[in-house]
């Protein structure tokens, strides 16, 4: 029961903003109208009457086990780790799904993750850490910006979520955001380049980058 009150309330998430750009989150099954909450808080990720909705089957249930046991291992900020992934568990599905990072819960990680931060080096003395997880988080930023504008690949959702990256990333030292800019472009490339080869994709295709983003940052953490 304890488990379904996390993972319940991040499927809603996800099924609520699984809309296209543009358009107001959805608070019905698009299929038959189904309220969302609470129906689609089971694992199964369908409504009632059966329809798809959110997250595949289990997705967001192995993803929150897996989170749980990086969090009881990180030697670090446990809170705002833990709250730092749940975000990155709903913005990369509905990335995974839908090709957009909703600005909104991109804030919200952003301003919880640095707020959390703030209060662990608050009662830590961890300030070096702070700066240097603000001054990343500047940096990637400022530079995901760049990278958004005209025909260079990136949407405005990528330059915001470099916001949270940075924290994270900055928090562990400037070498682990090093390792993630690698990871990040080599897990994006052999996807890119699977695609193509199974021809399941075309060079035209657009491929999210929220997910490899992510996924990127937790292994940057552990690897540095």
């Amino acid at each position: 029961m304890r488990f379904a009150l996390v993972t319940g309330p991040l499927r809603w998430l996800i099924a609520t903003h699984q809309v296209a750009g543009g358009e107001p989150a959805r608070r019905t099954c698009a299929e038959c109208g189904t309220r969302l909450w609470p129906s689609v808080g089971n694992p199964f990720g369908r409504c009632p009457f059966g329809h798809r909705v959110g997250a595949p089957a289990w997705l967001v249930e192995i993803l929150v086990i897996v989170s749980i046991a990086l969090v009881v291992l990180l030697s670090g900020p446990r809170p705002a780790a833990a709250f730092w992934l749940g975000c990155a568990i709903v913005l990369g599905t509905i990335d995974g799904l839908v090709h957009r990072l909703p600005l909104p819960l991109v804030g919200v990680m952003a301003g919880g993750t640095a707020a959390l931060l703030a209060l662990d080096a608050a009662l830590g003395g961890g300030w070096d850490n702070l700066v240097r997880a603000g001054l990343a988080a500047a940096g990637l930023g400022v530079l995901f910006f760049l990278l958004c504008l005209p025909r260079n690949g990136f949407g405005l959702g990528d330059a915001t979520l470099a916001v949270p990256i940075g924290l994270a990333l900055g928090w562990f030292g400037w070498s682990a955001v090093l390792i993630w800019a690698l990871l990040a472009s080599l897990l994006a490339g052999a996807t890119g380049v699977a695609l193509l080869l199974l021809g399941k994709a075309s060079r035209q295709t657009r491929i999210p980058m929220g997910p490899y983003m992510l996924i990127a940052t937790v292994l940057a953490v552990a690897i540095s």
